[in-house]
């Protein structure tokens, strides 16, 4: 199985967390780049930065 695995800031994360989205969208700075490292319906896993490190969610 293929996956990704997204870092992210515990603090955006907490943000998103208490506004329970349905969407949300995973971006990198600069946007220069096209995202193509998965096929569509792949798991993209987010994970907490340090001090945390582990997984905190799943997109697909």
């Amino acid at each position: 199985m293929e996956y990704y695995i997204g870092n992210t800031d515990p603090e955006w994360f907490d943000f998103l967390h208490k506004k329970e989205p349905e969407d949300i969208n995973f971006w990198q700075p600069g946007g220069r780049f096209r995202f193509h490292v998965l096929k569509p319906g792949a798991p993209f896993l987010l994970r907490l930065k340090s001090p945390i490190n582990k997984i905190a969610g799943i997109g697909f």
